[in-house]
């Protein structure tokens, strides 16, 4: 009897102790989760709403290619953090995932004599302090050339240039030795200035060698051979953009990678009737696959189940197999339901125009859909890819024709029949 008051107070203590370990636990998770997360806009403009869901208010917008930090999730919809610090929802269809480093949790160490560590991953953010070169910190995760560091209690950003992650590749490094520009009508200037000389324009997917930095812009080789200047907010940096046209002469001969959007708890866009997006793609991609067997060519695919795949994983997929050709497999959708239909075919390089072009010139014969062309797309999966990359939105799902019409074996058939016919012609030419 003397010792139970004991063992219920040790008991207790030992309750308490996991309870605040679990709720530890939980708020590291969830830091990580939002720190690690983002999301990339894909349309035009998107609207930005006070609520998950159609019915709030506009509260503001964010246009292509903005890269958004998720904070929550919520029926298809993310919160999330607007560079400008504000907080909103946008609709999931509207954005893509995107894994936003590589380098999650390596350890990182300044190169540079002195490196500013900054409150966002932007020149004009404020100083939150400074490092000496050689100082350690811990790498968070890394984009549009800055990483995102932690050491004792500060969190903040650092120029990608200033500092060497652990275990970086050769390879890597001299990725960084290129930029691809995003944005139509480029200036490359004769000063890191926007009222420098302008010296030449440049379109999207021209690339350029780095040969230095300074504040936010890139150092180039124009054109001319002379020495540039391009802005580091219109351009990609990192990336593979090869896309040579293949050496094999018949589709027999030809690696194909085929990439069905989406995936696990990734379910992409959702239609009127509550189709998948993460489905019919893995169903359509199945069919190809099956049609393009027939003639031989060798077929791997980025996922064959409901899995999630990182887009960077699915790049890597085809430049590890050394694909003759890469198939991204999506269908659209709007953010109003029943405002758009039809099909599109996306390309990210130059040497990638001539294969959207013999696909997406089959996918207007005998097709019950309209076809909307060719179109420039900034995709993770094509711009990361050293193959001739295409990304084909084949209907949109949340338009009550264009789901009816996509969700069944007949339209996968002629879609297969589609990209085999463009495949044949792409690699004979």
């Amino acid at each position: 009897m003397v010792n139970r008051p004991k063992i219920k107070k040790k008991k207790l203590l030992l309750i308490s102790i996991l309870s605040l370990v679990l709720v530890i636990g939980a708020i590291v998770s969830t830091y990580a989760l939002t720190m690690a997360n983002t999301v990339k806009v894909t349309s035009e403009v998107v609207n930005i709403r006070n609520g998950p869901g159609l019915a709030y208010d506009i509260t503001t917008q964010s246009r292509k290619n903005d890269r958004l930090k998720v904070l929550d999730e919520e029926n298809e919809w993310y919160k999330v953090s607007l560079p400008s610090g504000e907080t909103g929802w946008v609709a999931s269809w509207l954005v893509e995932n995107e894994t936003v480093s590589a380098a999650s949790n390596s350890k990182g160490k300044i190169i540079s004599t002195l490196a500013n560590v900054r409150s966002k991953d932007d020149i004009n953010s404020s100083v939150i302090d400074t490092l000496n070169k050689n100082r350690e910190v811990t790498v968070i995760s890394s984009q549009n050339g800055w990483t995102q560091v932690t050491y004792g209690k500060v969190t903040g950003w650092i120029k990608s240039d200033f500092i060497e992650v652990a275990g970086a590749s050769t390879e890597d490094s001299a990725a960084l030795q290129k930029l691809t520009i995003r944005e139509e009508n480029t200036n490359i200037r004769d000063a890191a200035d926007v009222n420098g000389k302008l010296l030449e324009t440049a379109q999207p997917g021209t690339t350029y060698d780095i040969i230095g930095s300074k504040d936010s812009w890139y150092e180039v080789k124009t054109a001319a051979g002379s020495k540039g200047y391009v802005a580091n907010w219109v351009v990609s940096v990192n990336e593979n953009t090869a896309a040579a046209k293949p050496t094999v002469s018949s589709l027999s001969e030809a690696t194909i990678v085929l990439d069905p959007g989406h995936g696990g708890n990734d379910t992409g866009a959702i239609g009127v009737d509550g189709t998948y997006e993460k489905e019919i793609a893995l169903k359509t991609a199945a069919a190809i696959k099956a049609q393009l067997e027939t003639t031989g060519a060798k077929v791997i695919m980025t996922r064959s189940n409901d899995d999630y795949v990182t887009l960077g994983k699915r790049a890597a997929i085809s430049n590890d197999n050394a694909a003759d050709a890469f198939i991204s497999v999506h269908y659209d959708s709007t953010e109003e339901a029943n405002t758009a239909s039809g099909t599109s075919t996306y390309y990210y390089n130059d040497n990638a125009k001539d294969f959207a072009s013999r696909i997406n010139a089959q996918l207007k014969v005998g097709m019950p859909l309209e076809n909307h062309g060719e179109k420039y797309g900034d995709f993770q999966v094509l711009r990361e890819n050293a193959s001739p990359s295409i990304l084909l939105e084949l209907g949109y799902i949340n338009n009550s024709f264009d789901e009816q019409t996509i969700d069944n074996d007949d339209y996968r058939q002629k879609v297969a029949n589609a990209v085999t016919n463009g495949l044949t012609n792409y690699f004979a030419n």
